[in-house]
């Protein structure tokens, strides 16, 4: 029995196997068969089992590890340690006698999907620790090997990576006919060859491999999947494959490339590998495109995106959702190129904006799962349990054979649901889900005499849609260098350098000079990647600042705008004001802010003013949702790393802390008209690659503003006095876009550098 099953389950089955209790069997063939989706539907009771062995916990780990349910995955591998802990150590896949390196090695993987690099270095280096002590197990060197050098090569130590692969060439895998770990090795040293980018030496790596086939036929022979048509190796043929068609794409070898995936992507259980089914669809659209077959091409692009956001709501931190959709906006880039070309301007838009990361929707729905925030209609707290639960059930899909039909019938049931939702709470909605966008509804929402521009960065391709009355258009304009080019000016601007008037220009020729034909007086912006932080008042076409022509305000997208006017109701004519909280640290104070509040004060009506320590975040939370303008002279902090623990500061007391953070904020009910923060770095923050601004601006706008006036940069004292006195008072005759344009014209005629009147904008209706 031991011959038969080195050579039947080769690393999936160790010699005492055949041992293994009949679920042990089970789970055994369910891996080396690759149905990986029916495992971890089978054994996802194992989580809430307070007596599951480690061998079993393993399993079900791995299942999780490849059909990347990254939530499920971190929750198992905690199970899995703690029983590692208490001395259960004992494994059954791979012939693991001490599962504590597997279980780093999976920690370390999906760190390196999540694009948590340092953390999937620290975890394959403590696997390796383990192997350099114990010196058991080649495929614990072999993996731990490989994992380090994907994520040493994806934060750009080239060198230390190239050290660890000439370690893993050298690794030992036995004699010519004890190939038990050469397959491993083999397809280990083709991924580490694929990241460095040597396409060649990849596909050498498999091809070397020439006992693979001998083993697959003898198991076949064994265990009768020659009758039955099972295939016991698929858990390593699949990668196998894809890698020898993946070096074969990036080889200059397409019509073999071609070939090879498309009948990859024919093979029973692909799709429930989900590591490898996103990369097969992204390449078979890359062809398609190389080919000239845009349509196919953006088929392939648009089911690859599918994939990956099904993947995106298995992520439960901050974090790993930022880096998992900034490691995969190649497809979205290639996706929304595709479709420019093509012309379809709609379907290009709604892909536009589910380029973005939603990190902060993703957060929130999980959030919301267990504990729906406070104030929300129980009816549609129901609707969004029931989306959810349907989702988990779309997840599973059991049967490769099935999953066709039952991935309509799923998705039919979710977009119902969906739709139900949002029927009873748009602005809820939007946060909890990617709806197709209505192009044609968004630009009958605007004013005759509006434009709005959405913009799509992506490496150095930079594009906009223009959409107003009269439709949608787009141009592709020039993407590179851009970043650093916004960055200089920001520099510029807060240094009051001379260089700015130029400086202006140059962003200006670039972002609008090819559309300014199709500009309107008023204009709306959804900004991209490095245009969140641009100041657009401040740009400049030869004649003027863009703000002597244009009123501005900005989105954070498109669909939006009919969400905020759908919301829009009455409001209450009273005002509330909460300036230089005492926060009891006198670094916090902002006593500029106080005298500015008390002037402004006069200019709202029926305002309640408090400050220091009346400025409390229980007289925030108790007031608010009273008034139809909130005005806030607090500090703020945005966390890239984590955006629902960003916070405004206000004075504490005995009922609340003080800190109000981004995932509190979402909780209040406002009904107000415009917020207006005056604070710093609460507006912006960083964005991720993945874009979805996560921070007040969302926030603010789910809890029931209309608009937020917020900041760029830290401005001027006495210029935002100024600033903030023009605007109040021009507030009711002009509306808040234009209000904030008059605002900043009548500061740059006495402080004419844009540092001092271009710090400001407005998110939400400008009316």
């Amino acid at each position: 029995m031991a011959l038969l099953a080195r050579l039947a389950f080769s690393l999936i089955l160790a010699a005492g196997a055949a041992l293994a209790a009949p679920d042990g069997e089970k789970q055994i063939r369910l891996v080396g068969e690759g149905r990986y989706e029916e495992l971890a539907t089978q054994y996802e009771s194992l989580l809430r089992a307070p007596k599951a062995s480690a061998a079993d916990l393993h399993g079900l780990c791995y299942a999780y590890h490849r059909i990347k349910n990254y939530d499920r995955l971190g929750q198992c591998l905690d199970r899995l340690e703690a029983r590692i802990q208490a001395g259960d150590k004992e494994g059954r896949l791979f012939g693991a006698e001490d599962l504590t390196p597997y279980a780093a090695i999976l920690r370390s993987e999906s760190a390196n999907e999540l694009g948590d690099y340092l953390l999937a270095i620290s975890e394959a280096g403590r696997a390796l620790d383990w192997f350099d002590r114990e010196r058991e197990g080649p495929l614990v060197e072999i993996d731990a090997l490989a994992a380090l050098v994907l994520a040493l090569t994806r934060v750009g130590d080239q060198e230390a990576a190239r050290g660890y692969v000439k370690r893993l060439e050298k690794v030992a895998t036995g004699g010519l006919f004890s190939s038990d770990f050469k397959t491993a090795k083999s397809l280990a040293l083709a991924r580490c060859y694929l990241a460095l980018g040597e396409f060649g030496q990849a596909y050498q790596a498999i091809g070397k491999d020439f006992l693979f086939a001998a083993n697959t036929l003898l198991d076949r022979l064994f265990s009768g999947a020659v009758l039955t048509g099972e295939n016991l190796w698929l858990w390593q043929d699949l990668p196998r494959q894809y890698m020898l068609g993946k070096a074969m794409l990036e080889s200059g070898r397409e019509e073999e490339a071609r070939r090879r995936l498309s009948a990859l992507a024919e093979t029973r259980h692909v799709r429930q590998n989900g590591g490898i089914y996103w990369q097969l669809l992204y390449d078979l659209g890359r062809l398609a495109a190389r080919a000239g077959d845009l349509d196919s091409a953006a088929d392939n692009f648009q089911r690859s995106v599918d994939v990956i956001e099904q993947h995106r709501q298995n992520i439960d931190t901050e974090a790993n959702k930022i880096g998992f959709a900034a490691d995969r906006q190649g497809v979205y880039a290639d996706l929304v190129n595709t479709l420019f070309k093509l012309g379809r301007y709609p379907k290009m838009l709604e892909y536009v904006e589910r380029a973005k990361a939603r990190t902060l929707v993703d957060l929130l729905a999980r959030k919301w799962s267990v504990a729906p925030p406070d104030g929300l209609d129980p009816r549609v707290a129901e609707q969004f349990g029931q989306i959810s639960r349907l989702d988990a059930q779309a997840h599973m899909q059991m049967r490769a054979s099935d999953a066709t039909a039952k991935d309509a019938t799923a998705a039919a049931r979710i977009g119902q649901a969906r739709q139900a939702l949002y029927q009873a709470d748009p602005m809820f909605a939007s946060l909890i889900a990617v709806y197709g966008v209505d192009a044609g509804q968004i630009a009958q929402g605007l004013r005759p005499d509006e434009t709005l521009l959405e913009y799509f960065v992506s490496g150095g391709e930079l594009y906009v849609l223009l959409l107003d009355r009269d439709g949608v258009h787009a141009a592709k304009l020039n993407g590179e260098g851009l970043s650093g080019q916004v960055s200089d000016y920001r520099r510029a601007i807060a240094a009051r350098s001379g260089a700015v008037g130029a400086m202006a220009r140059r962003l200006y020729d670039r972002l609008l000079r090819p559309v300014e034909g199709r500009l309107r007086a008023r204009l709306t912006v959804v900004p991209h990647g490095p245009l969140h932080y641009l100041s657009f008042a401040a740009l400049h076409d030869g004649a003027g600042w863009l703000s002597d022509k244009h009123s501005l305000r900005v989105l954070p997208s498109g669909n939006v705008d009919a969400l905020l006017r759908a919301s829009a109701g009455k409001v209450a004519n009273s005002a509330l004001i909460l300036a230089n909280p005492d926060t009891g640290v006198a670094a916090n104070d902002l006593r500029y802010a106080e005298s500015e509040a008390r002037g402004i004060a006069p200019l709202l009506p029926n305002t309640r003013l408090l400050t220091r320590g009346e400025a409390t975040e229980t007289a925030l939370r108790e007031l608010a949702g009273g008034v139809g303008y909130l005005h806030l002279a607090s500090h703020g902090k945005f966390r890239p790393a984590e955006p629902l623990k960003s916070y405004l500061l206000l004075a504490p007391d005995t009922a609340n802390d003080g800190v109000l953070s981004v995932d509190e904020l979402y909780g209040l009910r406002l009904n107000a008209d415009l917020v207006v923060l005056i604070a710093c770095d609460t507006g912006l923050g960083q964005g991720s690659p993945g874009d979805d601004l996560v921070g007040f601006v969302r926030g603010f706008f789910f809890s029931g503003a209309r608009s937020l006036l917020a900041s760029y940069w830290s401005v001027d004292d006495a210029a935002t006095a100024e600033l903030m006195r023009f605007f109040y008072a021009n507030l009711g005759r002009l509306g808040k876009a234009e209000a904030l344009r008059q605002a900043q014209r009548e500061v740059a005629r006495t402080r004419p550098e844009p540092f001092y009147w271009a710090g400001f904008y407005l998110a939400g209706l400008g009316d």
